[in-house]
């Protein structure tokens, strides 16, 4: 009996068009009955709401282990840019499903093995692939005429707003939580506190933040450096590279006008007053002493940050993306003080 997979996916983008993930999988479900095929329970992997620009994809990932281990024959998909969108992505799935001695069917794209048919999926791939980037380019150009107009083009409300429910993309100030921000921009001008006092007050007083979370320290921050409480917010200050966001020139920043909660002399005042307060801090000695500090080094070259509840974490990395203690060198925490400190399966 002939084992098979189905895989279906569907992006945010694409939830009301035509490839809706139930039909993907009904109509699968009824390809593997008309060839034969057994799709045991476990034999579905549905990505909801996952592009298919990227492999990160939980389902996917169990798909492509449940290959590897050898618990299918043919895997069924609806169509080529279910799987992905991205043409070397494609192909690489395809490869590695080959190796595997897996065959990868498509309901819309009948496979045959000869070069033509190679040709009509590599093209389809390619399409999918140029599709992707011209719904980008549209939703980014919509979003750019939305903010023209003076709207917010995407993103949560922040706090201290609500959405104006007559006009989409327009914000109106939310006086409970507006009185909340002028309050923590009073405590820093008049009385001079710093981040970390004003964010234990907040908690003592039981104010939540955003969406009924805890103030933290780094929310309290953004608050007070951003210039959407004097009334400016921005769009397209910045460009995505790689994985990496870049500020674009000042040129090309579209200002959105929005009520301001505090006055535009009050937010130039806090600026300063976070620049004193960090300069006071600066001349501070620490609270504690390290003897090793600065001198332990990760195995890539970087520097070893302070070590909390055991664990050592790598502040400055000499090579990111192959270092592979990135994420945390909690070698402390199993007794490993060297200094060139290698994560292994003793390490948490």
């Amino acid at each position: 009996m002939t084992r098979a997979a189905i895989y279906g996916r569907v992006s945010t983008d694409e939830q009301a068009e035509k490839f809706g993930l139930s039909s993907q999988i009904y109509e699968l479900r009824a390809l593997a009955d008309k060839r034969g095929y057994h799709v045991a329970d476990g034999g579905e992997f549905a990505d909801d709401g996952y592009t298919g620009a990227e492999l990160d994809r939980p389902a996917l990932t169990r798909l492509r282990d449940a290959v590897h281990a050898g618990l299918f024959h043919v895997v069924l998909v609806h169509d080529p840019d279910r799987l992905s969108r991205n043409l070397g992505h494609l192909l690489l799935l395809e490869e590695e499903f080959e190796k595997a001695g897996v065959r990868l069917e498509f309901l819309t794209t009948p496979r045959e093995d000869t070069p033509e048919g190679q040709l009509l999926l590599h093209v389809k791939g390619a399409v999918s692939q140029y599709e992707r980037s011209k719904i980008r380019e549209r939703t980014l150009r919509g979003k750019r005429e939305k903010a023209r107009r003076g709207l917010i083009p995407a993103g949560p409300v922040p706090y201290g707003y609500r959405g104006d429910p007559s006009a989409p993309g327009k914000l109106v100030v939310d006086d409970d939580e507006a009185a909340v921000v002028r309050m923590v921009f009073d405590w820093l001008v008049t009385e001079g506190r710093s981040i970390r006092a004003i964010t234990t007050t907040l908690g003592e007083l039981g104010i939540r933040a955003a969406r009924g979370r805890k103030w933290a320290k780094s929310s309290v921050r953004r608050v007070l450096t951003s210039e959407l409480y004097a009334g400016r917010a921005w769009f397209n200050r910045r460009q995505r590279r790689g994985t990496q966001l870049r500020p674009r020139q000042v040129s090309e920043w579209l200002p959105i006008s929005v009520p301001p909660i505090v006055p535009e002399a009050v937010f130039q005042s806090a600026q300063t007053q976070l620049a004193q307060n960090r300069e006071a801090l600066a001349g501070r000695p620490p609270s504690r002493l390290y003897l090793l500090r600065g001198l332990l080094r990760c195995q890539c070259g970087g520097q070893f940050g302070t070590c909390v509840d055991g664990r050592c974490v790598v502040s400055q990395l000499a090579d990111p993306a192959t270092c592979a203690a990135d994420v945390s060198a909690a070698c402390a925490a199993a007794g490993n003080t060297t200094t060139s400190c290698v994560p292994d399966s003793s390490c948490p």
